[in-house]
């Protein structure tokens, strides 16, 4: 999750965007179930990294962009998609 998109995201949306600490829970959680299931740990609190409080905040992006701005970013994409519409049955 790269700053610039989450700040994007943030400025956008008009929205704090959080990201938490450990960006790979993704990756984690797979590993968790899949070592449950071979039976590798009793417990999730056994598994590595479960139950380890992993939660948390690790970075907020706030809002940083005026209302002008971001009315000018949105019409600019808008207008982008509007454009890009159809080239699929034009290829």
């Amino acid at each position: 999750m790269s700053n610039p998109l989450l700040q994007t995201q943030a400025n956008l949306l008009q929205a704090n965007v959080v990201r938490p600490p450990n960006i790979e829970t993704t990756a984690l959680g797979a590993a968790i179930v899949s070592g449950a299931g071979a039976n590798c740990w009793g417990k999730y609190e056994d598994a590595p990294g479960g139950g380890g409080g992993g939660g948390g905040v690790g970075k907020t992006f706030t809002c940083g962009m005026d209302d002008k701005d971001r009315r000018n970013k949105l019409d600019s994409w808008n207008a982008a998609v509007q454009s890009s519409l159809g080239w699929a049955g034009r290829l």
